[in-house]
C-alpha cells in the first residue's frame, strides 16, 4: 500500500487554452482555480460574470504529482460555485 498523499486537481478549458489548481481538497481545488482564472484571463472575457451565471464547470481529477495530465484519473465535471 502507498503512503502517497491524494492531491486533486481541478481543471477547466478556455478558448483553446486551460487552466488548472491542485490542492489536499477539491473544494480547495476548485477556489485556487477560480483565483488562477480570475488572474489569467479577465483581460479577455467577464469572468466574474461567468462564474455567477451557473454555466461554469470544471473538471476534478486524482493529481499523479507528475508534470503530465494525462496520467490523472477523472472523477466527474462539476460546477465551478
Amino acid at each position: 500500500m502507498s503512503d502517497k498523499k491524494v492531491r486533486y486537481k481541478a481543471m477547466v478549458d478556455i478558448y483553446g487554452g486551460g487552466s488548472w489548481a491542485t490542492a489536499d481538497t477539491k473544494g480547495e481545488a476548485m477556489r485556487k482555480l477560480k483565483k488562477e482564472i480570475k488572474a489569467s484571463w479577465s483581460h479577455l472575457f467577464k469572468v466574474d460574470e461567468w462564474l455567477k451565471s451557473g454555466n461554469a464547470t470544471c473538471g476534478l481529477w486524482e493529481d499523479m504529482g507528475t508534470d503530465s495530465h494525462d496520467d490523472d484519473v477523472f472523477i466527474a465535471n462539476v460546477p465551478l460555485i
